[in-house]
C-alpha cells in the first residue's frame, strides 16, 4: 500500500518568479495577513507593557485572567 503525502502549500510565501512588483500580486493576501498579524501582536505587546508600568500589584486572579485573555485571543481569527 502506497502512502500518500497530503502536504498543502496554503500559507507559504514563495519567492516571486520575476523582479517586478507585479510579480508579488499572487502573494498579496498572505502578505496582508502577515502584516495584520504583526500589527495585532504589536498592539497586544504594547498594551501589556503599558499595563505593567501602571500596575502596582498583581494577584493570582489578575494573572489568571490575563492568561485566559491572551490564550483566547490566539484562537480569535483575523
Amino acid at each position: 500500500m502506497r502512502r500518500r503525502d497530503h502536504h498543502h502549500d496554503h500559507g507559504e510565501l514563495k519567492v516571486p518568479t520575476g523582479g517586478a512588483l507585479v510579480d508579488l500580486s499572487g502573494s498579496i493576501p498572505l502578505l496582508l495577513a502577515y502584516v495584520l498579524a504583526f500589527i495585532n501582536v504589536g498592539l497586544y505587546w504594547n498594551n501589556h507593557h503599558h499595563l505593567l508600568h501602571i500596575t502596582q500589584r498583581i494577584d493570582g486572579r489578575c494573572s489568571g485572567r490575563t492568561c485566559s485573555c491572551s490564550s483566547g485571543s490566539a484562537w480569535y481569527p483575523l
